[in-house]
C-alpha cells in the first residue's frame, strides 16, 4: 500500500517537473519574440500574460499588468477601442487585424501599433483566451510619411518648373 502511494507521488512529481519545464520553455519562447505578445481571459478580459517586449513598449512590469483590464491601464477612449476589438474577436470568432492602432504608453509617448488579436478556443469549442500580437510601427510610419512628404514636395517643384518653362516658351512665341 505504501509502495503504491509512493509510486503515485513520484509519478505526480515527475509530471509536475515536466509541466514546469514546459512552462519555462513557453515563457522563454514568448519573452524572446521581438513584438508585444499578450493574452487575455475572455471571462473578464483581464490580462493573463505579457512578454518582455510588451513590458518595454508599454512601460509596465508584467506584475503591474497581469490581472488588470484595459480600463485600469489605458486612457478611456483607448480602453474602449481595445474592448470593442476584444468583443469582435469573441463574437466573430475570427482574427482582428488593426493596421494602425494608437497606443499611449507610460514611458515612450504615443506609439502606432499594428495589432492582431486571435481567439484561442477551449475544448468545448468556445473562445477561452484572446492572443494579441502587436508590432510597434511608429518609426516605419514616420519614415513613410517623410518619404511621401518628399515625393509631394518634388512633384510641386516639377510642376513649378514645367509652368515656368511653359511661360518662357510662350513668351518667345
Amino acid at each position: 500500500m505504501i509502495g503504491k502511494i509512493f509510486s503515485k507521488y513520484i509519478l505526480a512529481s515527475e509530471h509536475s517537473e515536466e509541466l514546469e519545464k514546459s512552462t519555462e520553455y513557453l515563457d522563454s519562447l514568448l519573452d524572446n519574440i521581438p513584438m508585444t505578445v499578450f493574452v487575455k481571459d475572455v471571462k473578464d478580459l483581464r490580462y493573463t500574460h505579457l512578454n518582455r517586449a510588451g513590458e518595454v513598449l508599454m512601460g509596465f512590469d508584467r506584475t503591474e499588468f497581469i490581472g488588470k483590464a484595459d480600463n485600469e491601464l489605458f486612457p478611456p477612449e483607448q480602453a474602449k477601442e481595445f474592448l470593442e476589438n476584444d468583443h469582435d474577436v469573441i463574437t466573430g470568432r475570427m482574427i482582428i487585424d488593426t493596421k494602425e492602432q494608437i497606443l499611449q504608453t507610460k514611458n515612450h509617448g504615443t506609439r502606432i501599433l499594428h495589432t492582431k488579436k486571435i481567439p484561442l478556443y477551449a475544448k468545448d469549442g468556445n473562445p477561452q483566451y484572446i492572443l494579441g500580437v502587436a508590432e510597434d510601427i511608429t518609426d516605419k510610419k514616420k519614415s513613410e510619411d517623410e518619404m511621401l512628404r518628399m515625393i509631394k514636395e518634388e512633384a510641386t517643384l516639377k510642376e513649378r518648373e514645367i509652368a515656368t518653362n511653359k511661360d518662357i516658351f510662350l513668351a518667345k512665341v
